[in-house]
């Protein structure tokens, strides 16, 4: 029996998309309406046509598992962006694709690319919190909390990072 050591983690990242599957499966079977049934399994079947051999695909198609995975998990089905759409051909990652659908639906957020994401934004029932920030010392601090209630507070545009 290989010990945890031995798990490549490409291994690891295929077993956890198999669980998050089984899981997401679960829960789509309680899934009152039809159409949103359908739109969970079209949903599943692109990610398990994703690149399961290189660790940057199967990254990215892991943070969209668990992603759907929670939202099904909810008390209340509410389907957000990337999920309300079909699934895309290529697969950007998640928190990319989030920022570039907020950006759609907020003319004044910039679009973003795999380089600097920086995004603050709010639901407009207040039920949902994105921000993402550039961290001074490299790399970026994303902050997601969704709620069934309405969140307190005002949305605020991230703060500039402080150079060097």
């Amino acid at each position: 029996m290989a010990s945890v050591q031995d798990v490549s983690p490409l291994d690891r990242l295929n077993r956890e998309f198999i669980e998050a599957v089984r899981e997401i499966m679960y829960l789509a079977i309680k899934i009152d309406s039809p159409y949103d049934r359908v739109k969970v399994m079209h949903w599943v079947r692109r990610l398990r046509e994703q690149d399961d051999t290189k660790l940057r695909a199967a990254q990215i198609r892991n943070e969209y598992a668990q992603y759907l995975r929670i939202m099904l998990s909810g008390e209340t089905l509410y389907f957000c962006a990337p999920f309300k759409k079909e699934p895309p051909e290529v697969l950007a990652p998640l928190p990319e694709a989030l920022t570039n659908m907020m950006s759609e639906k907020c003319p004044d957020l910039p679009k973003t690319g795999p380089i600097q994401p920086v995004m603050c934004h709010k639901t407009t029932d207040g039920r949902a919190y994105m921000c993402v920030k550039r961290c001074p010392e490299g790399g970026v601090f994303c902050y997601l909390a969704v709620a069934p209630n309405q969140l307190q507070g005002e949305a605020e545009p991230p703060a500039e990072p402080k150079p060097h």
